[in-house]
């Protein structure tokens, strides 16, 4: 029986030891991230340059009026640019997010967009999601937007 403890004693301190591990590197990998956001297409990780498009992106298809406003969609294509990401490569993350689990994705979505440290940035990726669900009138995408600013801490 002593001996079967020590052997459960000591795979437990192996495994804590690994996950302490695994935790520092994941903390250093974001901790080296900027902490302002100056150039998005260098400055942000892959996720959370995917994570504001999908957002945006689903604001803006909330209504006919903003899915085909001149205005939505040049807010949208700006900010596609600015992270430096071509239209087939947004156009494939777009498609393959739709045949995922809806409130899986949003929450994954918003966990990467929780990352962006710099909370200016991430004020001015909400403004331009206030903005297209303005324009889209729908007051539940209002609604919802301020709702995820709110969740974050905007």
């Amino acid at each position: 029986m002593e001996v079967f403890l020590f052997i459960l004693a000591a795979l437990m301190a192996v495994a804590a030891f690994a996950l302490h591990r695994s935790a520092d590197k994941s903390e250093r990998k974001f901790a080296n991230r900027p902490a302002v956001v100056t150039n998005p297409a260098k400055d942000l990780l892959t996720n959370q340059k995917y994570a504001i498009v999908k957002f945006l992106a689903l604001v803006q298809g909330a209504s006919p009026l903003s899915a085909f406003s001149d205005e939505a969609n040049a807010i949208v294509q700006s900010t596609i640019q600015s992270l430096g990401l071509s239209r087939p490569e947004v156009e494939r993350i777009v498609k393959v997010s739709m045949t995922h689990d809806p409130e899986r994705e949003l929450n994954r979505t918003l966990d990467s967009l929780a990352e962006i440290r710099d909370r200016n940035y991430l004020g001015d990726v909400f403004r331009k999601a206030m903005r297209i669900a303005q324009i889209s009138q729908d007051t539940e995408t209002i609604e919802g937007v301020r709702h995820v600013m709110n969740e974050l801490g905007l």
